[in-house]
């Protein structure tokens, strides 16, 4: 009876371990190799092969309009994907100035609402590449239809001079589920101890 019992515990765990391993796999959503799906509104788009993972990175060029100016300038691409399995959205970035980035999506039941989340670039050290995450908890993501990073002119009081050329890269576009819970793991092992002891 007890060898049984430590036999279940022992197979709780496991579950635990493999629920653990499997969460932490990320869906790529876009790797970058190739942004002709990606448009583009006041910049300029190219790839760069100044990357953080892969060969190459999708990078917007524009200049700043002046002082007070509220140009947006944006990158957006089609997705149609579920995401609500996925609680966090990474990507690497850089930028050769310090500025503002605002990663948007549009779910397709709620058309012309964009959930957006902001990062002031202002924090990060420039010409660098920084891995950046959002979380998209709370949010309707059930059918993800856009993706979208914007930008708008002298967006930040701390932006450098106007008309100053900006260079931003992307690469690795990640849905990233929360890690799973190791609920099982935790709960399986001590009793397995205790078990054991007596």
């Amino acid at each position: 009876m007890r060898s049984k019992a430590k036999w279940i515990c022992c197979m709780v765990a496991m579950l635990g371990l493999v629920a653990a391993a499997n969460s932490q796999a990320a869906l790529v959503l876009d790797d970058m190799e190739d942004i002709s799906g990606w448009t583009t509104t006041n910049c300029t788009k190219s790839l760069s092969t100044e990357c953080q993972e892969g060969s190459y990175s999708q990078m917007l060029s524009f200049t700043t309009g002046g002082s007070g100016s509220t140009t947006w300038r944006d990158t957006i691409k089609t997705f149609g994907v579920d995401l609500t399995a996925y609680d966090k959205i990474g990507f690497w970035f850089r930028s050769n100035k310090p500025e503002a980035i605002m990663f948007q999506f549009q779910n397709l039941d709620s058309p012309g609402v964009w959930s957006h989340f902001t990062q002031w670039i202002t924090y990060l050290t420039p010409d660098t590449w920084h891995w950046l995450e959002f979380d998209m908890s709370g949010t309707n993501r059930n059918w993800v239809e856009h993706i979208k990073f914007a930008f708008q002119d002298d967006w930040h009081p701390n932006s450098v001079n106007p008309d100053t050329a900006y260079e931003l890269s992307f690469d690795d576009l990640q849905a990233i589920p929360e890690p799973a819970t190791l609920a099982l793991l935790t709960l399986g092992l001590p009793l397995a101890l205790r078990r054991r002891r007596s």
